[in-house]
């Protein structure tokens, strides 16, 4: 799950295009992974208010160029809150689909077991649910409760369905990853990559990830 950035073979590039499995590591292209303009990550030091303690997003890159992200974050909401906003944004090319959204309690006899949050009904409104609306480079998702507080993780799984995209020769993954609002205090943030079943990593040159 937590495979380098590398540089792959262009036989991997003609899988993404072609949407076949087979993978012959013969040349080299870049795959890199800049991450676009998000919310910051601040120091919680000193600051009030929401705080995630700790974001991880798991990323799966597939041979037909979608690309699927599972983000976990851990909240302290510092109080009562009836509703959480999170921003799927666009990435390079195509946009994210939102395939489930779900919660856990962080302490507790139900310590660590999720529960799958529905989608809001206007005619049977539901203590717990969530809304999308699409905006210009964004799906923005408001999750409406009865009143959450204390420590509580939200589970996230979305697809971009045009997460791998060829430029000048070079296959490349960029979007932000971080669904928090760009006000919320963040505490830790992890990142980690997997390549689809075949690419000879033992072939690859490692490169860095970009982030900017």
């Amino acid at each position: 799950m937590s495979r380098a950035l590398s540089r792959i073979s262009k036989s991997f590039r003609r899988a993404l295009i072609t949407r076949t499995a087979s993978l012959i590591a013969a040349a080299v292209c870049l795959l890199c992974l800049p991450l676009l303009p998000a919310p910051k990550v601040y120091a919680a030091q000193g600051r009030t208010g929401t705080l995630v303690e700790k974001a991880e997003a798991d990323v799966r890159i597939n041979l037909d160029g979608t690309v699927d992200i599972v983000e976990t974050i851990t909240f302290d909401s510092g109080g009562k809150k009836t509703r959480i906003p999170f921003d799927l944004i666009f990435p390079l090319e195509g946009e994210p689909h939102l395939e489930m959204i779900e919660l856990a309690k962080v302490e507790g006899a139900d310590k660590g077991k999720y529960i799958q949050i529905p989608r809001g009904d206007k005619l049977r409104p539901l203590p717990l649910s969530y809304t999308t609306t699409r905006k210009k480079d964004r799906i923005r998702v408001n999750v409406a409760t009865t009143g959450l507080s204390g420590n509580y993780t939200f589970r996230i799984t979305y697809q971009w369905n045009r997460g791998v995209v060829m430029k000048e020769g070079i296959a490349l993954v960029s979007g932000p990853l971080l669904a928090v609002r760009p006000d919320t205090c963040v505490e830790t943030l992890k990142w980690t990559l997997q390549f689809p079943e075949g690419v000879r990593m033992d072939l690859a040159h490692i490169e860095p990830i970009s982030i900017r």
